[in-house]
């Protein structure tokens, strides 16, 4: 068995000198190289940061040049189509129709960034362009079918 610490009567060693002030120095010289690592890491984080800002402007004005594009082409496919359709009614007889040219482009917009054709409704009755669920769907299909 062996004897507790406390009373060993083995004689305990005595804990070297330290050399306070070089210790000291060492710690000192170890900050200041912690320090410029520190720096040097916030300015990287700094310059990345940068760099995904001016990114994600880009990316905005990425974004908007293609809503353009596409309202763009489908005012050319919808003048195309105009001009390629012949006259039903000479004598323009029978309901005329309420949807523009402008609002069908508006609507099939809505419906390329995903809306369903209940949300377009709601979008374009808040936007005082009063449309049901089933014109949408008529709109949507005549475009559809446009583009095979």
């Amino acid at each position: 068995m062996r004897p507790s610490p406390l009373f060993d009567n083995r004689v305990q060693r005595t804990p070297k000198p330290v050399n306070l002030e070089s210790t000291l120095d060492y710690m000192q010289q170890e900050i200041e190289r912690l320090k410029t690592i520190l720096i040097a890491k916030n300015s990287t984080i700094a310059e990345l940061q940068n760099e995904s800002e001016k990114q994600n402007l880009r990316i905005e004005e990425l974004e908007t040049t293609i809503d353009e594009v596409i309202m763009e082409k489908h005012e050319l496919l919808y003048a195309l189509d105009l001009k390629s359709q012949r006259s039903f009614n000479e004598r323009g007889a029978g309901r005329k129709s309420k949807i523009t040219t402008e609002i069908e482009n508006y609507v099939i917009g809505l419906r390329q960034r995903g809306n369903s054709f209940a949300e377009i409704s709601k979008i374009c009755v808040e936007n005082d362009i009063v449309i049901s669920k089933s014109t949408v769907d008529r709109i949507i299909r005549k475009w559809i079918s446009s583009q095979n």
